[in-house]
């Protein structure tokens, strides 16, 4: 067994080592047969990004061998390329049973289920299908369908090809008043992967990935200065407002910057919203701080975050040069420091900036160490 996945109940990866697991779990699939290993749960809080990261693995599984990826999610085309490698992703609370098994016909004096045209396809190209809201679904009859495609690897009367993997993901009961715990016997034919957030630092970098021209970094310098408000639980009585995850903190990061506070309530509830809107008009004077450093002692909490929100984006478009932000660093403690480089990102800017300041005797042993302690 990989030393990666972790029996029923473990503690389990971070959702940005989940990718890595799922490939190297295909390629045991390949190589013993899809009976060699039970299939996969993956359990964790709504909107860490489950979804994403196991699309991402089908993504580099196609690429590895050579495959052509097609996400048919939204339909398949009349003739499909021999090469290709499929992506079907079903969320199954927005499905009916025959959507599953499929239509019941006549053959012969018989009766078979025939599929979905998409599902069909398993049965003759390589590809995963992924099984979303697993533990949302309430509906016993759905709850049977989805059970024979994930545990007998059938849709219908239709066996699904040798290399095709079923992933299933849902939330624990603990943090959704929507979930349903499976039952025993269903749990102990299941590989159960607790997938454990991102980190703050690391949905910064997917972020990066996943939207290179650009994302409200300042939103990242709230989160750095609030930590507790990057995950919370939804609220009682659920589906009354927007709560905070890493899905909806990137569509918060992705507004525009003069969005109205009415936006970022209805991504991130009432409570974070609102002080996610005070803390992006907070002024901050950061030619004043520049020239007089000492003034950082006197700025607030959340105006020492903002001022390094705005100095990371002045030195990453060019309008600040690194040499009269050198005076400040030096007056910054550690944790500020890291905050800055953070904000910054990887990049040529960031480089220059600690490439100038390594040139400081009083700075030069600290940068080495804390763009190391951001590298590692």
């Amino acid at each position: 067994m990989s030393d990666r996945a972790p029996p029923t109940g473990v503690m389990g990866p971070r959702i940005s080592e989940v990718r890595d697991l799922l490939i190297e779990e295909y390629e045991i699939l390949l190589r013993e047969g899809p009976r060699a290993r039970p299939p996969i749960l993956l359990l964790g809080p709504p909107g860490v990004g489950k979804s994403t990261v196991v699309r991402a693995a089908a993504e580099e599984i196609a690429r590895h061998h050579g495959w052509k990826f097609m996400d048919i999610t939204s339909g398949a085309p009349d003739e499909v390329p021999e090469d290709a490698f499929l992506f079907l992703d079903l969320r199954l609370t927005s499905l009916e049973p025959l959507d599953i098994t499929g239509l019941p016909h006549e053959r012969d004096g018989y009766v078979e289920f025939i599929p979905t045209y998409q599902l069909y396809l398993f049965s003759q190209h390589p590809g995963m299908i992924f099984l979303d809201e697993l533990t949302w679904v309430q509906r016993d009859d759905i709850m049977s369908a989805t059970l024979q495609l994930l545990l007998e690897r059938r849709a219908g009367s239709v066996a699904l090809r040798g290399d095709v993997m079923v992933v299933a993901a849902g939330t624990w009961v603990k943090d959704s008043t929507l979930a349903r715990a499976l039952p025993a016997p269903t749990q102990n034919r299941l590989m159960i992967i607790e997938v454990q957030p991102p980190t703050i630092e690391e949905w910064a970098a997917y972020m990066d990935a996943a939207h290179p021209n650009g994302w409200n970094r300042k939103i990242l310098a709230y989160l750095k200065a609030f930590p507790s408000d990057f995950i919370r639980s939804p609220p009682e009585g659920e589906g009354s407002e927007g709560y905070p995850t890493p899905r909806s903190w990137e569509r918060a990061a992705l507004l525009p910057e003069d969005a109205s506070t009415w936006e970022y309530v209805s991504l991130l509830g009432r409570e974070v919203g609102l002080k996610l809107s005070k803390f992006l008009t907070t002024h901050i004077d950061v030619a004043a701080l520049l020239k007089n450093p000492s003034e950082w002692r006197e700025l607030q909490f959340d105006e020492r975050y903002m001022s390094l929100s705005k100095i990371a984006e002045r030195l990453k478009s060019g309008d600040l040069k690194p040499d009269s932000v050198v005076p400040l660093l030096a007056t910054l403690e550690d944790e500020f420091l890291v905050v800055l480089l953070v904000l910054m990102g990887p990049g040529p800017a960031r480089y220059e900036l600690l490439t100038r300041a390594a040139m400081n005797p009083r700075l030069a042993v600290r940068m080495v160490k804390l763009a190391k302690k951001i590298a590692g």
